[in-house]
């Protein structure tokens, strides 16, 4: 409550937002893959792969004495190290609500308060990024439709889903203000700002486009790219348009691919009836030539052109132009450019330690989760349970910190359980269902050293040698990062006597596995324990060719499930 003393014998109080607390639950380092058609473009002139950060950021409010999560966003950091044109990027990923917020005021700026109160969240976030060093930030304004939930699972009934123009319009008064702020400089869409050329040498090419996981167009170029490569005919009207269109590309003083400008005709054309859902938002200035962000200390500012500036490099190029070419390239009189100072981008590493979640990782993991347990959002009163049960989940975590290590590992079965039982299903249906065929040639080795049986392994499978890994104080006070680095050792190891006793009881698993007719699926209990570990080292592998059975198969799965999820994002177009 905030006091108010407007006359000597007027007080009054005026309610306030209280008990709020803002919490980054995952930050983990993560590699998205370039699907292989757009790669083939491109080729060696293309990354293969992006490197990013992916966060979990919640907010929690405590009403009525207990916490409860209103607010939850994923955003994908690509940092200074990350490659063109993904460089300095950030993408807003996904961000769901419930309408639990207290009270249920307006603020002084006639808005709700929820809504002034999550739009402070994200401007402080792109004002912590801009601080950073990053340079813009992507949306896609794709309301949810009803029960296609987000992140929170099973919202209230009496909350209405926003339309795409309400959705839009929200977004709008957040640039607004954070433009007011001088947060952001300047905001378009990607439409306006990658598929129109600019007359300012701009060079119209997918190459541009920043490439971040789950956004539409990777996922749209893609299938447009199987659909070219796999039909042997076309229609005459599309052939012609398509005909004309390459045409005009080749006039251009560029030379480009003609795969790379019929991708980009026939992207241009899905996205522009909606190219008001796909923002655009810049934190720094870049260059108006080869917009790339102006990290030297030095830049060139137009006089005349309050936005338009250039990198040196580019300033050299525009002085050494013919009068016409130069800017601006539609009129006579040509603008003149002054030498700005101005503090060179920092890193944008933040220092941090990664923060692995076990339920947190993923938006997919979050949501399997919360309805595989019932964590629901619908009533206050559940939605108070489910966020008594997500910060349980959240203060013991098995992934950096200690713990009972016989809870860890029964928290590890019920963390296979909320996978979906396909990606387990698929891998125990090959002939070796824990070791995979570059694991065959170990085999041998393991099964050599293999002494125990399987009654020994059901009761002591996952637990460290208490002479290599246990606690002074408590034997069972153990980290799971020991075990899961001993899943990693095992996998690669071929001495059939290890010294690590653990190693070898991660072998005993492996030899179990490869004959069990059981399987995870039938109850067996090693099996079990054997795939909780897979699972989640899986979850963090960010590994192109891991070599711990079966990671590769679950990151697969995995990722089929986040692209089958935005199935009816893209189906509205």
């Amino acid at each position: 409550m905030v006091l108010i003393e407007s006359f000597p014998l007027l007080k009054f109080q005026v309610p306030g937002a209280e008990g709020l607390t803002v919490r980054v639950v995952s930050s983990v380092e993560r590699k998205l893959e370039v699907r292989p058609l757009f790669h083939d473009i491109f080729k060696e002139k293309y990354p293969k792969e992006f490197p990013y950060k992916s966060k979990a950021i919640l907010l929690f409010q405590k009403i009525d004495g207990v916490d409860v999560c209103l607010f939850a966003m994923y955003v994908q950091e690509y940092g200074s190290k990350c490659p063109f044109p993904n460089q300095r990027h950030v993408y807003l990923s996904y961000i769901d609500s419930v309408k639990y917020f207290t009270p249920g005021i307006k603020a002084a700026s006639g808005e709700a308060l929820r809504t002034f109160v999550y739009h402070e969240i994200l401007i402080g976030y792109l004002d912590y990024c801009k601080k950073r060093g990053f340079v813009s930030c992507s949306i896609w304004v794709c309301p949810s439709v009803k029960r296609d939930d987000y992140i929170l699972y099973c919202h209230p009934t009496t909350q209405k889903m926003p339309r795409a123009e309400k959705l839009r319009d929200w977004y709008h008064k957040l640039i607004s203000k954070a433009t007011i702020d001088d947060v952001i400089v300047e905001h378009t869409n990607l439409h306006d700002r990658f598929f129109l050329s600019t007359g300012e040498h701009n060079t119209v090419t997918a190459a541009n486009l920043p490439y971040c996981e789950g956004d539409y167009w990777p996922v749209e170029a893609e299938v447009l790219l199987k659909d070219d490569s796999g039909s042997t005919s076309q229609k005459k009207g599309a052939k012609a348009a398509n005909d004309r269109m390459l045409r005009a590309y080749k006039r251009s003083s560029v030379e480009r691919d003609p795969k790379d400008m019929s991708l980009m005709h026939k992207l241009g054309e899905k996205i522009c009836p909606k190219k008001e859902e796909f923002i655009m938002i810049y934190l720094q200035y870049t260059c108006k030539h080869c917009h790339l962000p102006l990290m030297s200390a030095e830049k060139w500012k137009c006089t005349t052109c309050k936005m338009f500036m250039l990198c040196n490099q580019c300033y050299t190029m525009e002085q050494q132009r013919e009068h016409n070419d130069k800017h601006p390239s539609i009129l006579k009189e040509k603008h003149s450019f002054r030498l700005v100072q101005q503090n060179a981008l920092p890193d944008t590493d933040d220092g941090d330690e990664a923060l692995r979640s076990e339920f947190f990782d993923t938006r997919t993991v979050f949501l399997n989760l919360c309805q595989n347990k019932q964590y629901q959002f619908d009533t206050l009163r559940r939605a108070k349970h489910s966020t008594i049960m997500l910060l349980y989940h959240l203060s013991n975590s098995i992934v950096g910190n200690a713990g009972n290590l016989g809870e860890q590992s029964v928290q590890l079965q019920e963390g296979a359980a909320h996978i979906d039982h396909e990606v387990v299903d698929n891998a125990t249906k090959a002939d070796n269902p824990m070791l995979p065929n570059k694991e065959n040639q170990h085999k041998q080795t393991i099964e050599e050293g293999t002494t125990h049986h399987d009654n020994d392994i059901a009761c002591n499978a996952t637990l460290p040698d208490n002479s290599v890994l246990a606690n002074k104080e408590n034997p069972r006070k153990q980290t799971m990062e020991d075990a899961l680095d001993a899943l990693v050792h095992a996998s690669q190891c071929k001495a059939p006597h290890c010294t690590l006793l653990l190693c070898n009881k991660v072998k005993r698993l492996f030899h179990h596995g490869s004959r069990c007719s059981v399987h995870f699926n039938g109850g067996c209990d090693p099996c079990g324990k054997m795939w909780s570990l897979i699972l989640r080292h899986a979850f963090s592998c960010v590994e192109s060719d891991c070599c711990v059975p079966r990671c590769q198969d679950v990151k697969d799965r995995l990722r089929n499930q986040t692209t089958q999820s935005r199935a009816v994002r893209f189906s509205r177009f």
